[in-house]
C-alpha cells in the first residue's frame, strides 16, 4: 500500500525484521568521572512485500544504519546532577524511500556531538 501525504510516500510493509548484536561498558575512572561505550549492529531486512514492481523481499530497510557507536565521559557532581559529553557515529545507509535498495544517493556516514547538563530537582534536599 502506497500512501500520498502531500510531502513525500509512505510504504507499509507486509513484513520485515531486525536483528542485530549490542554490546555497552561503563567504567568509572576516578571518583566523579565514568565513561560510556556502546556499539551496535543492526540487520534490517524486508521479508515479504509483493507488490508487483515493488518485489521487495530480502531488500534492507532504508534508513537504517548498520554500525552504530558512541563514547560518552561523564562527571557527576552529586547524586542529583551530571554533565556528559558524547560523540556518536553512525555508517551509512540507503536513502529514504529507497526499498529496492537502487538509488545512487545514500545516507552518507555522519558524527554528532552532544553536550547534556541533568539535574533532577524533585530529589534535591535543602
Amino acid at each position: 500500500m502506497r500512501i500520498r501525504c502531500g510531502i513525500g510516500d509512505n510504504t507499509n510493509l507486509d513484513k520485515s525484521h531486525k536483528q542485530g548484536l549490542e554490546l555497552q561498558n561503563k567504567y568509572l575512572l576516578v571518583l566523579k568521572w565514568s565513561t560510556n561505550v556502546n556499539y551496535a549492529y543492526t540487520d534490517a531486512k524486508i521479508d515479504s512485500d509483493d507488490k508487483g514492481a515493488w518485489s521487495l523481499n530480502g531488500k534492507t530497510n532504508p534508513m537504517t544504519s548498520k554500525h552504530n557507536i558512541s563514547a560518552s565521559v561523564i562527571y557527576s557532581f552529586n547524586d542529583n546532577a551530571n554533565m556528559t559529553l558524547t560523540q556518536k557515529y553512525r555508517s551509512k545507509a540507503f536513502a529514504e524511500e529507497d526499498y529496492s535498495n537502487t538509488f545512487t544517493q545514500k545516507q552518507m556516514a555522519y558524527n554528532s556531538t552532544d553536550f547534556n547538563f541533568l539535574i533532577n530537582a524533585n530529589e534535591i534536599r535543602i
